[in-house]
């Protein structure tokens, strides 16, 4: 006869950073989890610091900057982000812009946030 023990319960390794926030963005936008996580394989492979070396694209998502400051414009007070949406103007042609330089920066710096790119 054989005795067999297994080993003490463990937690599970913790989810990867990204894609435990890949789900809450899900979770709190509605968007599906399975169609976010395979855009930001597709864009990314995952890597919230990519950039490409063709456009402005960058983060998870691979949003270029215009199209950043308009999501952040649109949708940035829904997510806690009010003043950087506030400080984001539309000109008569449809170009977003942000008067203070590193304010700016900071607001494009935010796509390389897992959490903040997901939602």
């Amino acid at each position: 006869m054989f005795l067999f023990t297994t080993s003490p319960t463990r937690d599970p390794a913790p989810a990867l950073p990204v894609v435990d926030a890949i789900r809450q963005g899900a979770e709190r936008t509605g968007v599906g989890f399975d169609y976010l996580l395979a855009t930001a394989k597709r864009e990314s492979a995952l890597d919230p610091a990519a950039r490409a070396r063709t456009s402005s694209s960058s983060g998870l998502f691979q949003f270029i900057e215009q199209t950043w400051l308009s999501m952040i414009k649109s949708e940035g007070a829904k997510a806690g982000l009010g003043a950087y949406a506030r400080a984001i103007s539309t000109d008569s042609g449809g170009t977003h812009r942000v008067d203070d330089p590193g304010l700016r920066q900071a607001i494009l710096d935010l796509r390389q946030d897992p959490q903040v790119a997901s939602m």
